[in-house]
């Protein structure tokens, strides 16, 4: 959802009578189709070793050291997009609601961004990750997501879980910046059930049974 100022190509093939082209409207409408794209996918995901199944190299990423004006800079450029992300959460509560849904919203988590790394013993702040921004950067651009969702939430009276907040900046519970490994699937599954049992027995008193 960062910097995006519209749906994804995700969220057009996911939405009923919108296709981003043509050739997709006919790959989404022939299950033949359909299966041969996939099989081509996972192949190159294999040739490319981009199956989910690689450690990032924590220990290799360089040093990169931000100015503030630099950070402050980038962090203003996000508002148009921070606008358009409110809107599209919007659209998801309201459609939920309508038809007698629960919402629950989920914070995004992020191994960068503060303090040391307790495996590492790595500077989660100053590591290069991409675009030449360092964990610092995208950090505060991803809270800055997370913050929308954090208050749109509230505006909307619908349940969020800010994971965020509560998953630890430990790498052993990453195998890249964003993505779980086993260990952290474990630890973000109990924060989950612990979150989630509340909720379910305010909005539903038959869960408690």
């Amino acid at each position: 959802e960062i910097e995006n100022d519209e749906p994804s190509f995700h969220d057009k093939m996911n939405t009923r009578g919108a296709y981003t082209d043509f050739t997709h409207y006919i790959f989404e409408n022939s299950e033949v189709l359909n299966l041969f794209l996939n099989l081509s996918r996972g192949w190159k995901a294999q040739k490319m070793n981009n199956t989910t199944n690689a450690l990032m190299p924590f220990n290799d990423l360089p040093t990169l050291r931000l100015s503030d004006s630099i950070i402050n800079e980038t962090l203003l450029l996000q508002d148009p997009y921070l606008e358009a992300y409110r809107k599209r959460l919007t659209g998801i509560i309201d459609t939920c609601k309508s038809h007698g849904i629960l919402p629950i919203m989920l914070t995004q988590p992020f191994l960068f961004g503060k303090g040391v790394d307790p495996s590492t013993g790595i500077n989660l702040e100053e590591r290069e990750l991409h675009g030449h921004r360092n964990g610092k950067l995208e950090w505060l651009v991803l809270e800055k997501y997370n913050d929308v969702m954090r208050n749109i939430c509230k505006e909307k009276e619908v349940p969020c879980i800010d994971l965020s907040a509560m998953m630890p900046k430990n790498s052993i519970y990453y195998y890249d910046k964003a993505h779980f490994s086993n260990e952290g699937a474990d630890y973000l599954s109990s924060l989950l059930s612990e979150q989630l049992r509340p909720i379910l027995q305010s909005y539903f008193p038959s869960f408690k049974k």
